[in-house]
């Protein structure tokens, strides 16, 4: 994909999730609703988004939102880091995506992962879960009937998701997950999964 072509995604999404934010209450959040110092998991794949399109440089030095002025969650550099862990896990992908063409991501929110993987190839199913419900109409709406692919949401959490359950060749991506190490070893006993994606970098895959 050209650059041009990345940075419309980029800025496409951006604009979508900035238009249709969830509720403060049903996302994850610090601090207390309508006061200077608040941050939720909507603003964060806003502000990781921005420092994609824009650059890591650039977003440096770019202006902040009133609501991020002196707001003690806002932290810049933790909002860098997380767009270095989206360019090693496209990387990641690149070295990998002729080895299976569906993707599993876990914890999805609002489906930054499935954007990013959708700037290295066009995926044919993407199966995704979050505890968040309301996640699933925004994924399906943006994803599905916007790009076309076929998504397969599910609520659910790391602990209750039926790893082994997983029944056609597929990458798992688990970036900033929550996932213990019962649920890693489920992961490792289904030989469907190929290959797993773990904060950007490439754990271990399977031939055959």
């Amino acid at each position: 994909m050209h650059k041009a072509e990345i940075k419309e995604r980029l800025k496409d999404f951006l604009e979508y999730t900035g238009k249709n934010p969830l509720p403060y209450y049903v996302q994850d959040h610090h601090g207390d609703i309508g006061k200077r110092h608040f941050w939720c998991s909507d603003w964060w794949t806003e502000e990781v988004t921005r420092c994609l399109l824009v650059g890591i440089r650039t977003y440096r030095g770019l202006e902040r939102p009133d609501k991020l002025y002196g707001n003690e969650f806002f932290v810049q550099e933790h909002i860098v880091n997380c767009a270095k862990q989206k360019l090693l896990m496209m990387r990641s992908l690149s070295k990998i995506k002729n080895e299976a063409n569906k993707l599993l991501v876990c914890e999805v929110g609002r489906g930054l992962d499935i954007l990013v993987a959708s700037l290295v190839q066009n995926w044919t199913k993407v199966i995704s879960y979050d505890r968040i419900v309301m996640h699933g109409r925004l994924i399906s709406e943006y994803f599905g009937m916007g790009m076309g692919m076929e998504i397969d949401f599910r609520a659910e959490t790391s602990e209750r998701f039926p790893f082994d359950s997983i029944n056609e060749d597929i990458i798992l991506v688990a970036n900033g997950t929550q996932i213990q190490n019962d649920v890693t070893r489920a992961i490792q006993k289904n030989m469907r999964i190929k290959h797993v994606i773990r904060n950007g970098r490439l754990l271990y895959g399977r031939d055959g």
